[in-house]
């Protein structure tokens, strides 16, 4: 009813802004300037990744007629920017709430109202660790949903070496929760199902590993690891790998 209202009041009082006018030219220039961050980000295929240059290449190879379900916090608020819809009731996300944990439910529910060729499910580790558990219905089931899980070790992840060197629970408490563990291998879940698990760690690997995983269509379940830098955020180049979150 609302739309309507506005639809209707502005054929009765069209609003016309001139090409030329300061506010469309502002608008245009910082346009540019993130399309020249994202561009040299997209094109980093330095390893540790960046988040920019795997979400770019799964972009690229997504079937546009996928449902694409996103899930995390910088891989949803990123993939917002980078993964593209090109149809309508066709993306899944958190939308304006910071909810984790339903992305693996949004997936399975994509997979089975688009079931050729099903659904591209995008997630960070924090969010498929909420129910990754649920990849076992897509296995049980034989659901069309590939799984690229973008993993950074959790959300300001230490390094892994001070991890390792922690012995004993009470050392280990000292590690921070939010802290995932350092390169945990979610795609094994995958193998133990039956399905397709591959673990990748650069951008050739990716592209490879994903696009044999939409190359065949309905899709098959699978789950692909990507481990990028711990220190990657948004608009930002990836330091060496588990370096501080301080050294950017």
């Amino acid at each position: 009813a609302i739309v309507g209202q506005l639809v209707t009041g502005l054929k009765s009082e069209p609003i016309n802004i001139s090409s030329d006018s300061d506010w469309i030219k502002s608008l245009k220039e910082q346009q540019q300037k993130s399309i020249d961050i994202f561009s040299e980000l997209f094109n980093d295929r330095s390893v540790p990744l960046n988040y920019y240059c795997p979400l770019s290449i799964i972009n690229k190879h997504t079937p546009k007629n996928a449902i694409i379900v996103n899930e995390g916090s910088d891989t949803m608020d990123i993939g917002r920017t980078v993964l593209l819809n090109y149809e309508p009731k066709m993306r899944l996300d958190a939308g304006t709430w910071g909810t984790m944990g339903v992305g693996m439910g949004q997936a399975i529910a994509g997979a089975l109202v688009n079931p050729n060729p099903g659904c591209v499910f995008v997630a960070g580790d924090s969010a498929f660790g909420f129910s990754g558990m649920e990849f076992e219905v897509v296995c049980r089931y034989q659901l069309p949903v590939v799984v690229v899980i973008i993993n950074n070790n959790g959300i300001g992840a230490l390094n892994p070496d001070d991890f390792m060197g922690l012995s004993g629970t009470d050392d280990r408490l000292n590690y921070p929760a939010k802290s995932l563990t350092p390169a945990c291998r979610y795609e094994g879940y995958a193998t133990a199902m039956g399905a397709t698990g591959v673990f990748v760690d650069n951008a050739d690997d990716l592209e490879r590993a994903f696009k044999a995983a939409v190359s065949t269509k309905p899709f098959k379940p699978t789950i692909i690891n990507c481990m990028i830098s711990t220190t990657a955020s948004r608009g930002k180049p990836a330091a060496p790998p588990f370096a501080k979150v301080g050294k950017l």
